[in-house]
């Protein structure tokens, strides 16, 4: 049996309650806020958002996060820069998830994590914040962009 939401929603003058499984209330939301702004149809077509459901679904069978909160790859890619931004995603998913309390990074955890040299990681590193797929946060720290997430949308897709 799916678990069952109740959200209560108010606007101005208006007042909506949806029950029912995640999907059925996300529905139900949805439609109610394109009804009330009829625009967000179009503007949600000019905005990317990564896709957070299918990145979850798909990043596993690269990475993964360990009880004690090591990033670690379980499958080898072709490249450390493909390597290095499917870490970086699962820091930022973690994250999102509450498992993480930071989506930024340590250069010698990407390091430990893909099994590369440290220096080899930070030299991609810097290529890739040319690209704007990483940001620098702080000295030695990095975090995934959106660009970098479009990237491993491309990656996890076989493209």
């Amino acid at each position: 049996m799916k678990a069952k939401i109740k959200l209560q929603v108010e606007y101005e003058n208006l007042r909506e309650s949806f029950e029912g499984d995640v999907d059925e209330v996300f529905k139900a939301l949805t439609q109610f806020l394109y009804r009330i702004y009829p625009h967000m149809e179009v503007a949600s077509k000019l905005i990317w958002t990564p896709d957070l459901k299918q990145l979850m679904e798909r990043i596993p069978e690269y990475c993964r996060l360990t009880p004690e909160g090591d990033l670690i790859m379980v499958k080898t890619l072709p490249s450390t820069e493909q390597s290095i931004l499917l870490i970086l995603t699962l820091a930022y998913l973690s994250y999102k998830l509450g498992k993480r309390s930071d989506e930024s990074i340590e250069s010698l955890e990407i390091s430990k994590a893909i099994n590369k040299a440290e220096k080899t990681v930070r030299n991609t590193l810097t290529e890739l914040t040319k690209t704007n797929t990483v940001e620098r946060v702080d000295k030695g720290r990095y975090k995934i962009t959106s660009s970098g997430l479009r990237k491993v949308e491309e990656i996890l897709m076989g493209g």
